[in-house]
Order: structure tokens, then sequence, then C-alpha cells
């Protein structure tokens, strides 16, 4: 397929993902609401118990390590949960028989979640700062290239949980584990500096901590992106690297299914 075939592919995608966000519209409010309370909670929580009453610049940290972890979790969850949903409905078998291969299936139905997800995130954004008073100023071309890179890296892992999903058909707890170990463990509401000695070398080498770091620096701490010039080639390097082991992962397991002929069973 060429080029152009390929962008009318994920246009596609990126079409039928909002046509299905649009049709399912209480689901979506629904999620909205969710994760909007469990920020809340965490919110208050902090507020109250652990940090006092003044936060300083703990409340917008605490927002965009949440937000951007929330892109995490869609990493995680889109290419496992589209091979599974199609194994489960039987038609997996048609991805094999496209013009294109499956790893450019995956990364254009995640890139059509990412741009849905970001309509669900928007709103999220938009009522914490509401109801907090929380004040960010956000420059939007030096973020976005922070955010794109730091979503490279993540789906590399979204690539890894789906090889899983070839091989062994459900890896929802192998997803909650990493879905977790993220929240907890890459800044979002623990600093690294908090983290026992061991794991703060393991919570470093991850993009989502790195690219979290850059981004607060960016938006809370005023730094201009020309001052990360090394920590931007190093989240470059960093993210590409999770991106072609996760890639290597899941062609690995594409070829164990079709020695074994599982490709189909579920």
């Amino acid at each position: 397929m060429n080029m152009i075939g390929r962008l009318v592919f994920l246009g596609a995608e990126i079409k039928r993902e909002l046509i299905m966000q649009r049709r399912y519209l209480l689901n979506t409010i629904m999620f909205v609401l969710i994760n909007y309370i469990l920020f809340m909670g965490i919110y208050l929580g902090i507020k109250s118990f652990g940090r006092g009453p003044d936060l300083g610049s703990g409340p917008a940290e605490l927002m965009l390590g949440y937000l951007l972890w929330m892109y995490a979790a869609g990493g995680l969850n889109s290419m496992g949960d589209q091979l599974a949903g199609m194994a489960t409905r039987g038609c997996l078998e048609q991805v094999y028989l496209a013009p294109v291969s499956p790893l450019y299936i995956l990364a254009c139905k995640s890139a059509a979640d990412v741009i849905s997800g970001s309509l669900q995130v928007i709103p999220i954004m938009l009522a914490v700062i509401l109801t907090t008073g929380i004040k960010v100023s956000i420059p939007i071309l030096p973020s976005l290239l922070i955010w794109g890179l730091t979503i490279i890296g993540l789906y590399g892992f979204g690539y890894i949980l789906a090889g899983i999903v070839l091989v062994h058909k459900r890896a929802g707890q192998a997803r909650e584990l990493l879905q977790w170990f993220f929240f907890f463990f890459c800044g979002v509401i623990v600093p690294l500096e908090k983290l026992p000695p061991w794991l703060q070398p393991v919570s470093r080498i991850l993009p989502l901590t790195q690219g979290l770091d850059m981004i607060r620096a960016l938006i809370i701490r005023g730094e201009a992106l020309s001052q990360m010039g090394d920590k931007l080639f190093l989240l470059f390097l960093n993210s590409m690297l999770y991106l072609l082991i996760g890639m290597a992962v899941f062609l690995w397991s594409n070829r164990i299914v079709q020695q074994r002929g599982t490709l189909s069973i579920y």
C-alpha cells in the first residue's frame, strides 16, 4: 500500500473512533466523570492529610501527572484490547489479510485512540482547573513535542502487551500491573525522591517519568525548551528504544502463534 493509502487507512480509523465515541456518548461522559472524581479524591486527600492546606505548586504538578498518566493507561490498554476484542468477535484474521502489516494497523488504531482520548482528557483538565483554581500557562508547541515523544515510548509497552495477548489471549493483569506501577512509581503522585533507592533508577529510565519531569519543568517552573536540549534528546532515544523493543516483542509473538497455528484460537 502506498503512502496515500496508508493515510486513508489512518483517517478511516480516526473517523471510526470518533463515531464510536459519539455513538456511545453516555459512556464517554461517564469516563470523564469517573476520572474527574478520582482526581479530586486524590487531590483532596493529599491536601487534607499529606501536605497541608497550602500545596504550593503541588496541585498543578499533580494535575499534569494525572493527565499524562491517563494517556499512558490508554497506550497500555489500546493495542491489547483491540486484539482481544477482534479475537472475541472472530475477526482477528482480517488484520492479517489487510494490505498493511499488523504493526501499522495497531499504530493507526492507537493514534486514533490518542485523538479520541484527548477529547476526554481536555474536559477533565478544564473541570479540574475550574473547580480547584489551579493556574497553568501551557506553551502549546513545546508541550506537544514532549508529549508526543513520551507517547511514542509508552506505545512500546502497548506492543509488548499486544504480543502477550497474541500468545496467551489475555493480558489484563499484566496491563493493570504496568498501569498502576506507572501511577505510583513514575512521579505522578509520589515524588521520585520518596521512592526506595533501588527503585529510583528503574523509574528514571521510563518514558513517562522523563516526559512528566520535562512537562512540569516547561509549564510549572517556566524553563524554555532550548534549556532542555539534552533531556529532549535522551527522551527521544529512550522512547525510540522502548518502541523498537515493543515492536520486536510483538513480531516475535506473532511468529510464535503462526508457528503454533493458534492465531484464531481464543
